[in-house]
């Protein structure tokens, strides 16, 4: 939602608004920059408020993360369900633990990336990935193994 635009040549044209209740501002050529900074502030303002057991705010900071920690889960799980399931399991380790991040330690965005891979690299090891439904049949192997061929030289 667009709240402001300052009369300033278009090159270097400021706007302010808001995504959720996270401020946004954009500056020209730095529009990138500027609006990943406040992306950054606006994740770890939202996880101090959910370690104090905000729920606005962790609604706010799943709408803004579970997209892209989705993305990275299912590109890690290959599997929807799966992803699905690292997504929400790393999302109720944050409400647990939304009091561990440290700024000074690391980006929260990063620290939530984190989170979601490892769940889903801890669901693969419990699930594998392979897909259900999918039956490979059993064929033996026409050349002998290496074990199989030293046998054979004795």
């Amino acid at each position: 939602m667009l709240i402001a635009r300052l009369d300033i040549p278009s090159s270097s044209a400021i706007y302010c608004g808001t995504i959720g209740s996270l401020p946004m501002v954009a500056h020209g050529d730095h529009e990138d920059l500027l609006n990943e900074t406040s992306r950054t502030a606006g994740l770890e303002m939202l996880l101090e408020r959910c370690a104090v057991g905000d729920q606005t705010a962790f609604r706010q900071l799943y709408d803004l993360s579970a997209p892209r920690l989705y993305a990275v889960a299912l590109r890690i799980t290959r599997q929807p369900s799966l992803a699905a399931d690292a997504v929400h399991d790393a999302f109720l380790q944050v409400w647990q633990h939304a009091d561990r991040f440290d700024p000074t330690r690391g980006n929260a965005e990063t620290w939530l990336t984190s989170l979601a891979r490892y769940r889903a690299l801890d669901l693969i090891r419990r699930h594998g990935r392979e897909v259900g439904g999918v039956e490979v049949p059993d064929q033996a192997d026409e050349e002998p193994g290496q074990l199989d061929r030293l046998i054979q030289q004795r």
